[in-house]
């Protein structure tokens, strides 16, 4: 899926924060998928749990919620995804 695509196709929902998490995720991992394809086979070691896209949903998610660090934010993400 193209990144104009999906801003469109998500453009027009409610915004709660699981609805702006699975925007963020979506658009991140497009981007991601199409400027660095299987970079994640390409890292040392074992394969993490949290793919690369993941982390940084999370990291755009804290921005979007205005938490100034993981600690700050990280409850909120919690309860409400």
């Amino acid at each position: 899926m193209e990144l104009q695509s999906t801003l469109e196709h998500f453009a027009f929902i409610p915004r709660t924060l699981s609805n702006v998490a699975g925007i963020v995720q979506q658009i991140i991992k497009t981007v991601y998928d199409a400027h660095f394809p299987n970079a994640e086979d390409y890292s040392p070691g074992r394969n993490p749990d949290c793919p690369d896209s993941g982390s940084l949903t999370i990291a755009g998610l804290l921005e979007y919620i205005g938490a100034d660090s993981e600690n700050a934010g990280d409850p909120r993400l919690k309860t409400e995804l």
